[in-house]
């Protein structure tokens, strides 16, 4: 499992990767939680790993990474692993690599 939680985010304009995105991440990652930063909820049922995160009302594009910053900034997660919808899973991610990885972070903080 990982360590640290998993976020993607989407908008209301590409729920098709989404879709695509979630299939792939479940095909490779079924055990992860997986948490889905967007606006509008899917338009299709998410798997029970899956838990989805309004950003509130989407405005212009100039916005989202505003909306993103807000967003985690107020959560309690020091660390995350955090993709976007359009870049999809291709096999299975090495977890433990991943969590060493983050346990490197945890040591040393000017990383």
């Amino acid at each position: 499992m990982l360590s640290i939680p998993f976020y993607v985010s989407t908008n209301n304009k590409h729920m098709r990767c989404l879709e695509v995105f979630v299939q792939t991440f479940n095909h490779f990652l079924p055990e992860e939680e997986l948490r889905i930063l967007g606006y509008d909820s899917p338009d299709f049922e998410l798997p029970s790993n899956c838990e989805f995160i309004s950003l509130g009302k989407q405005g212009p594009v100039e916005e989202w990474s505003t909306d993103l910053r807000k967003y985690f900034s107020n959560t309690d997660d020091d660390y995350f692993t955090y993709g976007t919808e359009d870049a999809f899973f291709y096999k299975k991610p090495q977890i433990d690599y991943m969590n060493h990885l983050v346990e490197l972070i945890k040591e040393d903080n000017h990383i």
